[in-house]
């Protein structure tokens, strides 16, 4: 489960892999594990919903640009963190 340290609004911190405070918001390009299936997820972040535990996040997916909601808690701990457009052009 990704570590939410804030959940201000439109935005979330998490603790990434490294330890440090990272600042996720609204729009931004995210890329997170599922635990269960060590399955990548990318995408761009459309809303924030819950707190805390039940956070779930929403975003437009890349690879078949529809709308996935998806709770933290299926998240690889640690996983979540934003994707640069340079990699994008790669």
């Amino acid at each position: 489960m990704i570590d939410v340290s804030m959940n201000p609004f439109k935005s979330i911190i998490v603790v990434n892999d490294e330890g440090e405070l990272l600042t996720i918001s609204e729009g931004d390009k995210v890329e997170f594990t599922i635990e269960s299936t060590g399955e990548v997820k990318q995408g761009f972040v459309t809303k924030f919903g819950g707190k805390n535990e039940k956070l779930k996040i929403q975003i437009v997916s890349k690879e078949d640009a529809c709308e996935q909601i998806w709770p933290i808690v299926v998240m690889s701990e640690g996983s979540l963190k934003l994707v640069e457009d340079s990699e994008e052009n790669d």
